[in-house]
């Protein structure tokens, strides 16, 4: 099983000398993952998809958690209602992550997801 990130709506705003993609990927490989996915790339059943906006400032324990934990979506609070900013999913789900979903989904607090004790599947609110 392998796990293959998509880094996409990239901010054009660098912070601390680095754009979005160099931050996530910088904290990525500290996390122990490095299968970027660039264009479209075959997947098996077995591999797992991480999404991350990259317009979306994250910490570094929020990428760690998160690729250990496969059914996570992270989301956040907009004029609009909330939406999804990253997602760690099955390779199945990964093309309709932001239209759908996982069913038995709740809701926790990014303070419950850094002590790492939940059960999964779960959603984050911020």
């Amino acid at each position: 099983m392998a796990i293959y990130v998509r880094i996409f709506q990239e901010s054009p705003i660098p912070l601390w000398g680095l754009s979005s993609r160099e931050r996530l990927e910088r904290m990525l490989m500290k996390a122990g993952v490095r299968g970027i996915q660039e264009a479209a790339h075959t997947v098996t059943a077995e591999d797992t998809v991480l999404l991350l906006r990259g317009d979306f400032l994250y910490d570094q324990r929020i990428i760690e958690n998160m690729v250990g934990a496969v059914g996570i979506v992270l989301e956040t609070s907009t004029p609009q209602g909330p939406r999804p900013v990253a997602a760690h999913v099955s390779s199945d789900l990964a093309d309709r992550m932001e239209a759908i979903l996982p069913a038995m989904i709740i809701v926790v607090t990014i303070q419950q997801v850094c002590a790492g004790s939940l059960q999964r599947p779960w959603l984050v609110h911020t």
